[in-house]
């Protein structure tokens, strides 16, 4: 089991880098809710395999569609700050994964 790193996103998805999926499972922190602003976190999950994968959070199933599949999982809201969420997997051949904060700039 690997903790994932939760990455900057607010550089675009070109900026982001994704890493193979453990076969164990992975784990992430979850977004953070503080002064009553949200800075969500979301699994971006890229299966790149023949077959459609299931990704399972807190005991939520998400399907990530076969050949370069992107599936998009948010992981915050009933969480609380510092709550590590447990990640698995149907299996792991050809996923790869990234934990992402979704943050802007305000102008």
């Amino acid at each position: 089991m690997a903790v994932l790193t939760v990455q900057d996103g607010s550089a675009g998805l070109q900026s982001v880098t994704m890493t193979a999926c453990a076969g164990g499972g992975d784990s992430a922190a979850a977004g953070v809710k503080l002064g009553g602003w949200a800075l969500p976190v979301v699994l971006l999950v890229q299966n790149a395999d023949a077959s459609t994968k299931t990704v399972t959070v807190q005991g939520t199933g998400y399907v990530v569609p076969a050949t370069t599949g992107l599936c998009i999982i948010p992981i915050n809201g009933s969480y609380r700050y510092g709550d590590s969420v447990a990640i698995t997997y149907s299996a792991v051949t050809s996923l790869t994964i990234a934990a992402v904060r979704l943050t802007g700039v305000l102008s």
